[in-house]
């Protein structure tokens, strides 16, 4: 039941989130206090069509660094399987959208980027607490343009 909660909210966050975050050009939306948001731009990995999610990010040697949380719920958010299915994405962040390169992140690299997310954010950890799955993390860096 709480998982089903989650979900609803985190989607109906996610739809109000990104209309703001557009309309204003990233101005705002980009962050709710010391929070920072990107916006995820994928290819549905069943259905092709594009999707955006905004997520929480933070940095580590100049790529946004990303977790699969969904809050903590038993199952892996939608967009972890777009991103699996492809090497490369696109991300608006501020306004700006710049394509990266995928990156799943396992051993040493990764508990640094969990460590770099949980230090911004300290309630990833209790997300990490509440589920028994291995929270997934993600390098996104950013592309040289064409």
């Amino acid at each position: 039941m709480r998982d089903r909660i989650v979900k609803t909210l985190l989607r109906a966050f996610g739809v109000f989130h990104i209309r703001l975050f557009r309309w204003t050009g990233g101005r705002f939306a980009a962050s709710i206090g010391p929070v920072t948001f990107l916006l995820l731009i994928t290819r549905g990995h069943k259905t092709g069509l594009e999707r955006v999610t905004p997520l929480l990010h933070t940095t580590l040697d100049g790529a946004y660094i990303v977790a699969a949380s969904y809050a903590g719920t038993e199952n892996h958010p939608a967009w972890y399987w777009n991103l699996r299915g492809q090497p490369e994405a696109m991300v608006e962040v501020k306004g700006a959208k710049q394509r990266v390169q995928v990156l799943e992140l396992e051993g040493i690299r990764r508990e640094q980027a969990w460590a770099a997310l949980v230090s911004a954010w300290s309630f990833f950890q209790g997300y990490q607490n509440r589920t028994t799955r291995k929270i997934p993390v993600f390098e996104l860096r950013p592309m040289a343009p064409e």
